[in-house]
């Protein structure tokens, strides 16, 4: 247990947890936010070991720093580039895209229609759309794109490890600068197909009727850092995937 800065705003409180996430749940509370928010939040994780989290619905921003460590002088996102809203043609050409997912025939077709989506938006090295499998303890690439493209669609890592597991377990998303040096990055996919994954983000796909997310929607290695911009676009791409998920399954 460690004592955690958790601030939004001019207010400000510190509360003692294990890791940063944890004090993030319990800040929001102390905060005066609801509880439920916290899904609804995307999470930049910061050198120091902390992390800055931004409501995709508000916009409040809310930071969670451990109180040993010194301030870094340049965060890995700016307060300007998080909080930074699209813009009104971009956005309306977003929605008339995001419609080509809702026309799709069946799950894999609209995976790869979210994917090129947001690639054409946010420009990476890499992405993937990975949905979980029926019996709910792995992830399927059901759509990648990249160098490792051919050897990693339809192929399936488990739920459990991984940052895509993370994701789409806890339902938050989040960016990290170099995901090799995160203890929850699955290594084993580099090996396998000799990629190197570097900077990732990653958001749950997940729809309105849903509890908990289908899967996530992961870009990697950006041509330049990811912002709170990025995050925006990737976390509406995956919502109107996580609202087919739901026609899918609704019908079955």
């Amino acid at each position: 247990m460690q004592d955690w800065r958790v601030s939004s705003g001019t207010i400000e409180i510190v509360v003692e947890a294990e890791d940063w996430l944890d004090a993030l749940a319990v800040g929001i509370v102390a905060l005066g936010m609801d509880p439920a928010e916290l899904p609804r939040l995307s999470c930049a994780i910061q050198r120091h070991g902390g992390a800055v989290a931004r409501d995709l619905t508000t916009g409040q921003i809310v930071r969670v720093e451990p109180v040993a460590a010194a301030p870094e002088s340049e965060p890995e996102l700016a307060p300007a580039a998080v909080v930074a809203p699209i813009e009104d043609d971009v956005l309306e050409d977003l929605f008339l895209r995001l419609g080509a997912i809702s026309s799709s025939n069946g799950v894999a077709e609209a995976s790869a229609v979210a994917l090129r989506v947001v690639l054409d938006y946010v420009g990476c090295e890499a992405g993937a759309v990975l949905i979980r499998t029926r019996s709910g303890d792995g992830l399927r690439f059901r759509a990648v794109s990249g160098p490792a493209a051919g050897r990693l669609v339809d192929s399936v890592i488990p739920l459990a490890n991984g940052i895509a597991g993370y994701v789409t377990q806890l339902g938050i998303g989040i960016a990290i600068d170099n995901a090799r040096q995160d203890q929850r990055h699955n290594a084993q996919v580099d090996r396998s197909t000799g990629f190197r994954t570097g900077a990732m983000l990653a958001v749950p796909v997940r729809g309105d009727s849903s509890a908990s997310a289908y899967g996530c929607l992961e870009l990697l290695n950006p041509k330049k850092p990811f912002s709170g911009w990025d995050f925006d676009v990737a976390a509406r791409v995956a919502a109107s995937l996580g609202t087919f998920f739901d026609s899918v399954y609704a019908v079955r």
